[in-house]
Parts: structure tokens; sequence; C-alpha cells
């Protein structure tokens, strides 16, 4: 199953720790939301298994400065409760992070690629 997800990979940030809470930024937020969305529109939920499951990310940015499994960790999040009940090893013991530098902005992009481990 692949899923392409256009525009700028967004890794997870640090939370933001005030004194009325803990949050994440919006820029972040709305990634969470886009990555969630194209999985439903793509049907996903109803692929929803016990797994395990192995994943592959391929992330086509301009950007260098993004750690790996900061871009995993929004991704596997996002899909938590859609394609896996968790993002534990038990669910998702495999996984894989590719990095693409594109020159043009607009080719910026994510693929998902999940598939189910046997």
């Amino acid at each position: 199953m692949k899923l392409v997800i256009p525009g700028q990979p967004v890794p997870c940030p640090r939370p933001r720790v005030t004194r009325h809470g803990t949050y994440y930024s919006d820029r972040y937020k709305d990634w969470l939301t886009t990555v969630r969305v194209a999985a439903i529109a793509a049907g996903w939920p109803s692929l929803l298994a016990d797994g395990p499951w192995t994943c592959l990310i391929r992330c086509y940015g301009t950007h260098k400065q993004a750690d790996a499994d900061n871009v995993a960790k929004g991704i596997l999040d996002a899909l938590t409760g859609i394609l896996w009940p968790s993002d534990s090893f038990r669910y998702v013991p495999e996984l894989r992070v590719i990095w693409l530098p594109v020159i043009n902005p607009r080719d910026a992009r994510t693929e998902i690629e999940v598939e189910a481990l046997k």
C-alpha cells in the first residue's frame, strides 16, 4: 500500500512546555491532520489489523536539517488508530526512512509504503 503526501515533510518538533500546558506547533498539528486525512481517503482504516507491519518512508524535500526519527515519529503517530493500534515494535518492527533532496520545492512530498510482514 502506498500513500503520497504532497508538500515538505514536517518532522516532529520538541513540544512546547508552558505554565498553561504542553503543546505542539500548529504547523506540526496540520501535518498530522494531512497525513490522517490522506490515509482515510485512501481507505487505509479498513486495513486495520494486528500486524506486524513494515513501513518505508521516502521524504523528498529541500531541507536536510530534519532528523529521520522525527519525520518517522510524525507519520507513525498520525497512522496510529488508523492503520495500527500502536506504533510500538509489536506492530511496526521494521521501519526505513530515506531522504531524497529536491531542487524545486513544488516537488517536495512524502511517500509512505506499508506492507504486512509475513
